[in-house]
């Protein structure tokens, strides 16, 4: 079964790994046909082993190897395939916007007015929750965003955020 892990926090400020390196860990654990993809913590293995395990032991071998958390989050290639052809916005909405839709990478899943029911979404923002990913279309660019994603992921936990284009590149790659 393929998989891709979704690591965060990689290649920002003092946190420069290179995917050589990010690779070596991930074979470390015995994962097969391994390769990272751009470089922002996605990697992309295969595995006979239980998927349910494998998250907290690459976070266990990131952290020994690089000294500091790496929260990761797995999904099947079909699940990335998914998420790359997600419609979660309409037309109008995609046509005003000029942001790029954003997809956070959940742990747990959850609903839209279970989770953010207490988060103040900025009005022009658009943002769904669906199962373990959240739809994020900023009216701009996410740093012109007034969304406190850190408010977010009190509500919802652990995240990581990618473009949708970056999904769709990644189920490309993988076929």
């Amino acid at each position: 079964m393929r998989y891709v892990a979704f690591l965060r926090a990689i290649n920002t400020g003092n946190r420069r790994v290179t995917n050589e390196a990010l690779v070596a860990c991930f074979e470390s654990m015995g994962l097969d046909d391994v390769f990272g993809f751009l470089a922002s913590g996605n990697v992309a293995f295969t595995t006979e082993r239980q998927v349910d395990d494998l998250e907290p032991e690459i976070e266990a071998v990131l952290e020994e190897r690089l000294g500091y958390e790496v929260p990761s989050f797995i999904r099947t290639g079909s699940q990335v395939a998914r998420i790359a052809e997600a419609h979660p916005f309409d037309t109008e909405h995609l046509a005003r916007s000029e942001g790029r839709v954003q997809v956070a990478v959940l742990r747990d899943e959850h609903s839209m007015d279970a989770s953010l029911s207490s988060i103040d979404i900025p009005e022009d923002d658009r943002v769904i929750v669906d199962g373990r990913e959240m739809y994020w279309l900023p009216n701009k660019g996410i740093s012109d965003s007034t969304l406190d994603v850190g408010a977010v992921e009190s509500a919802i936990g652990p995240m990581t955020i990618r473009t949708q284009r970056t999904f769709s590149r990644l189920a490309a790659k993988l076929g």
